[in-house]
């Protein structure tokens, strides 16, 4: 265990978590606010701050990553630590997710810790405080890597009400376009009434209307689209046809599944009873599954892929990106793990595809996936 790994698994994190999970998150948010200097300066035990190997480095469409590793949306709902959290030696920041108007969620407790599975239920249901908000707050900040808006309907989040999601997402791509480098559309959040993805089916009109909308609001920003891990070919190509008809649109995120996985080490006695989603390594599966589905019918197009989900080392980074990920958020891990984590991971990362042969973290994307361009998606 390296040195910032053992400071936060002998002190702080025995310290967080002895305090209820939500009250621990907003306590080290508003510390990191008041304080930017002490992530950076935990990470730091770990040795001087390192640039990432620029075998590391990559590109999608207009948009340079320094690195494949990055921060998923749900750590900074409301863009107050990004700037901070962009000093750790990621690749990119997600905020969010973000609502235009100001958005109370579900009630507390919302957020429960599994310690065995190295896992969290998340039952959150989109808390926001509003578009307005989060863009005086990253208007104030400084980033050292692409800053990612997660955005989603708030009041208009199913699938009866597509022209209120609609006004919502294009009036919260207005607000924040001018300090956003990318916006995901979060089209599946798992907590809330979901906007058509019923048996595996894809929703297509109501995507299609979604990227519309915030298109026109985007200042020409790149777009992803944050969907289930689905891996029926039917749903993806129809996802993937519609995708052609958006220059911006560049590629897909997975969100988290709606089901449990099977085989947790946690009691089932012990969150019975309680709501959420869950997030952690038990999840891998689902994703590496969903993955490599999507890899078979985007391989050689325009298209990219976020492959997070689970991923709690440089191993199962690594795996990933061969799957066919571009780029790697995490998130749960850093609860347990700490914020010397990103820094961590790309150090062994370059070391993988080092000792693989490989010259760029793009020549590694996909390589394990024995794909067929799908009829009609165009190429880079």
């Amino acid at each position: 265990m390296r040195g910032s790994a053992m400071l936060f698994a002998r002190t702080l994190r025995p310290a967080l978590f002895a305090l209820e999970p939500e009250t621990a998150h907003r306590l080290v948010v508003g510390l990191i606010r008041a304080f930017p200097w002490f992530l950076p300066a935990c990470r730091s035990v770990a040795g001087p701050r390192v640039p990432p190997d620029p075998a590391l480095a990559v590109r999608v469409g207009s948009l340079l990553f320094p690195c494949p590793l990055g921060i998923s949306a749900g750590l900074d709902k409301n863009g107050e630590i990004a700037g901070v959290l962009s000093r750790l030696g990621t690749g990119f920041v997600e905020v969010g997710s973000v609502c235009r108007d100001p958005n109370a969620g579900h009630p507390r407790p919302r957020l429960f810790r599994l310690p065995k599975d190295r896992s969290l239920l998340v039952h959150y249901g989109n808390p926001s405080r509003g578009a307005a908000a989060v863009a005086r707050r990253l208007a104030a900040q400084r980033f050292r890597a692409p800053v990612g808006v997660s955005l989603v309907p708030g009041s208009g989040s199913t699938a009866d009400d597509t022209e209120g999601a609609v006004a919502e997402l294009a009036g919260a791509a207005r607000l924040l376009a001018q300090f956003a480098d990318y916006f995901v559309l979060n089209t599946s959040c798992p907590n809330v009434s979901d906007v058509g993805w019923e048996g595996g089916k894809a929703p297509v009109a109501t995507l299609r209307a979604w990227v519309e909308a915030v298109s026109r609001e985007s200042l020409g920003r790149p777009l992803f689209l944050k969907v289930p891990p689905v891996a029926e070919p039917r749903a993806i190509e129809a996802i993937l046809r519609m995708a052609e008809e958006f220059p911006a649109l560049l590629g897909f995120a997975f969100n988290l599944p709606r089901q449990r996985p099977a085989g947790l080490r946690t009691p089932a006695a012990a969150i019975e009873g309680l709501p959420g989603a869950l997030a952690g390594p038990p999840t891998a599966p689902v994703f590496e599954a969903a993955l490599a589905a999507w890899r078979a019918r985007t391989k050689g197009t325009r298209v990219h892929l976020f492959g997070g989900g689970g991923v709690v080392s440089a191993a199962d980074a690594y795996r990933r990106i061969r799957l066919g990920a571009s780029l790697v958020p995490v998130c749960t891990a850093l609860v347990f793990q700490g914020p010397g984590l990103p820094a961590a991971l790309n150090r062994d990362l370059s070391g993988l595809l080092r000792r693989d042969g490989f010259k760029s973290v793009s020549e590694a994307v996909g390589v394990d996936v024995d794909g067929s361009l799908s009829p009609g998606v165009a190429r880079a």
